[in-house]
């Protein structure tokens, strides 16, 4: 939480760029790790170690947006402008309330780049699906960037 409020005093200050190195002590715990039983939920976003940089539980909001142009976008929060995207998202033209968005929209991440698809009904756009992609020093550091 103190991160996220730093780095908000930094862009309210105007701050836009860092020169030099960005230095974030992890030495208060160590290397803390989950149990080896909970390996099969290590990328479930509840599946987060402490952390002294604990920074919004190193998990990345995902929405899916319909453009004005009709075509499908996909955000991040944090925006993360190094981050391929490919998109194979279709929008259904399905009326009712949004199910379960994970049972819609399926992701994967591998070598930066993050692979969305499914078939998405038009309730569930702006809904957030939450993703546990990267370890936490990954993760604090591209939420600087």
């Amino acid at each position: 939480h103190d991160l996220v409020q730093m780095q908000q005093q930094m862009r309210d200050k105007g701050i836009r760029h860092i020169d030099g190195h960005l230095i974030l002590d992890r030495s208060l715990w160590g290397d803390v790790k989950n149990p080896d039983d909970f390996a099969s939920d290590s990328a479930e976003s509840f599946m987060t170690p402490p952390d002294p940089n604990m920074l919004a539980y190193k998990t990345v909001e995902l929405r899916a947006e319909k453009e004005e142009d009709g075509s499908l976008v996909i955000r991040t929060n944090p925006p993360l402008p190094n981050l391929n995207i490919q998109n194979k998202l279709t929008l259904e033209n399905k009326v009712g309330k949004c199910s379960v968005l994970k049972s819609h929209m399926k992701t994967s991440y591998k070598n930066n780049t993050l692979t969305v698809s499914g078939k998405l009904p038009e309730s569930c756009l702006g809904k957030e699906l939450y993703l546990n992609m990267y370890s936490m020093k990954e993760y604090v550091g591209k939420s600087f960037v």
